[in-house]
């Protein structure tokens, strides 16, 4: 599962980025379909952790 965890947060991360130099303004959409991917990466990160233990 880490390694389906990983290549997530590393697609999220690409398209964040894509999305960040191509629509900007979608940063600042009131359904946050951009700014949500922040809070996704941070909860895989956590899953991950936990998964561990």
């Amino acid at each position: 599962m880490g390694k389906v965890a990983a290549v997530q947060i590393l697609m999220m991360g690409t398209y964040t980025l894509i999305i960040t130099v191509a629509l900007p303004e979608l940063w600042l959409h009131p359904y946050g379909p951009v700014s949500k991917n922040v809070l996704l990466i941070i909860a895989t990160l956590i899953m991950m952790q936990m998964e561990k233990r």
